[in-house]
């Protein structure tokens, strides 16, 4: 009886943070409406660099001219290319054979907790007695005690409060707190490239 109602209580309960894999479900007739939408973005892209590499052009030849037009034109190609770039780099560019995907068009699934996502968490820990912890200071802790969404490379904490104890008994213990923060280390994972000459 317990078993039945926990699993009627978390049915249709999804993660907050963590976006499921989209490689197990039924894709159906959007198979090809995905793989046209993400080809003709692709032919959009190619457009606006084009446009804007030949405006470029121009313009360092001296070419100036007053066609409000093209102007405007280049100003809403510019502000468009970089999340036009995003969108396509966030899904497949090619089939795979099996028939649960990945499919062309169909975003990939995400994996990593992105930096708003995570809830700041504050760590206090006393350890054996230790010298040269200054408030300030930055150090990790080993993924499995932290919950799972913080198992990445950029978590850390930094030294809050500092405080030596020796007893009468000559136990010395270290007593320290560390605040959440993100490091801003450089994206190594390789990326899939977008062959704009590919249409």
């Amino acid at each position: 009886m317990d078993a039945v109602s926990f699993a009627a209580f978390n049915r249709n309960i999804k993660y907050r943070f963590f976006k499921e894999d989209i490689s197990d479900t039924s894709f159906g007739p959007n198979i090809k409406k995905k793989a046209d939408k993400y080809d003709k973005d692709l032919a959009s892209l190619k457009e606006m660099l084009a446009f804007l590499y030949n405006y470029r052009i121009k313009i360092l030849r001296g070419e100036f001219d007053d066609d409000e037009i093209a102007i405007a034109k280049a100003k809403s190609y510019i502000k468009s290319v970089e999340s036009k770039i995003i969108s396509l780099k966030s899904r497949y560019s090619k089939d795979v054979t099996n028939n649960k995907g990945p499919f062309k068009g169909f975003r990939k699934p995400v994996n990593n907790v992105s930096k708003t996502t995570v809830i700041p968490l504050k760590f206090n820990c006393q350890i054996d007695g230790i010298g040269g912890i200054v408030i300030g200071n930055i150090f990790k802790i080993e993924s499995k005690f932290l919950p799972k969404g913080y198992d990445q490379e950029d978590i850390a904490f930094a030294v809050m409060t500092e405080n030596q104890k020796i007893t009468a008994g000559q136990d010395w213990t270290t007593d320290f707190s560390g605040q959440f923060l993100l490091l801003d280390l450089p994206n190594n994972e390789p990326e899939e490239d977008i062959d704009l000459n590919s249409l």
